[in-house]
This record gives C-alpha cells, structure tokens and sequence, in this order.
C-alpha cells in the first residue's frame, strides 16, 4: 500500500475496523468521485503535509 506520495490519484488506507458509524456522513468511506473528499469531510479533514527534515528538526520538541 502506501501513502500515495507519488500516486497523482492519492492514496487511502482504511482498514475494516476504522469504518465509520453508519450515521457519521463525514467520512472517507462517503466520497464518490475523486476530488469530492474535502466538501464531504468538512471540517473533520485533516491538515497535512510535507516539510523538509531541516524545518521539522527545528521546530524542536515542544513536549518534554
């Protein structure tokens, strides 16, 4: 599998015990068309992305 980083179609992984609640129309599993994903998620999306490791490195550690 993967995470679709090279994939121009994208990338989802859900696994049979991450289905949602029948009721929860909010998620993934609800998309139709590729491209549809963020105006069917909403705001339960994430924010995510890519940093080079220097950048990542120097935000340091916040949690001790």
């Amino acid at each position: 599998m993967g995470d679709g980083i090279d994939n121009p179609h994208g990338s989802d992984i859900i696994h049979p015990d991450m289905k949602p609640s029948p009721g929860f129309k909010y998620s993934l599993c609800s998309t139709k068309v590729p491209g549809d994903e963020l105006s069917v998620v909403g705001e339960y999306s994430p924010n995510v992305g890519y940093e080079a490791q220097a950048a990542f490195e120097a935000r340091g550690c916040p949690v001790r």
